[in-house]
């Protein structure tokens, strides 16, 4: 199901441009600047969303512009990337990622942010609270707390002799921690022990063979 995030945002797209499928053709053609962190254009998280404006109705050049652009996992491009999608002034703006939807937020307030694939918007500070979030920012969120906590309990349950995991967090993402808090807490409750390594970037994965020795 790695492409519901994407393939489920254009009912947001839809709700804030609010703009039905047989405007007519004078009518100003509302343009969506897509901004992906780590999905390419052509994959198909990006394929799937476009797929589901055309099941709606929404042909591409005639009811609604598509604005791509994508990091393609280079976060250092996003910087760039983000500022070409603000200045661009479209008239809603998905994105794709925790580290793209924080920057695109601090440089706009006005243009309506559409996020996607985002771990804990609450604990990013992109949100005031997940029913109101407020402001210019809604979309989905991976409720990444849970969903590890629920993994946590699944490993268990399939080796009920499970003592030891090993957990790789990143210092630079806020809200890694705040999952890392509950799911220690979750797992003392299972008879399990969290080791946490703290990585910062893919050469911190050299410290994680020690997990397993």
């Amino acid at each position: 199901m790695r492409n519901l995030p994407l393939l489920a945002l254009f009912v947001f797209c839809l709700e804030v441009l609010a703009v039905p499928a047989n405007a007519q053709q004078s009518a100003k053609i509302p343009r969506v600047a897509v901004l992906l962190a780590a999905f390419p254009v052509q994959g198909p998280e990006a394929q799937q969303f476009a797929q589901g404006l055309r099941d709606l109705g929404y042909t591409e050049g005639r009811d609604i512009l598509i604005e791509w652009r994508s990091a393609e996992g280079d976060y250092s491009r996003l910087p760039s990337l983000m500022a070409e999608t603000v200045d661009s002034t479209p008239d809603v703006i998905v994105v794709e990622g925790t580290v793209a939807a924080l920057g695109v937020r601090q440089a706009n307030s006005t243009v309506p942010l559409v996020m996607a694939v985002v771990g804990d918007p609450l604990a990013s500070g992109l949100v005031a609270s997940l029913a109101r979030p407020g402001g210019n920012i809604t979309g989905l969120s991976m409720m990444a707390s849970e969903i590890s906590i629920k993994r946590l309990q699944l490993f268990k349950e399939t080796i009920p002799a499970l003592k030891r995991v090993g957990v790789l967090w990143d210092t630079s993402i806020a809200w890694h921690e705040g999952t890392l808090i509950e799911l220690t807490r979750a797992a003392g409750h299972l008879g399990v022990h969290i080791t946490p390594v703290r990585v910062k970037d893919a050469d911190g994965f050299g410290s994680a063979p020690f997990l397993f020795s």
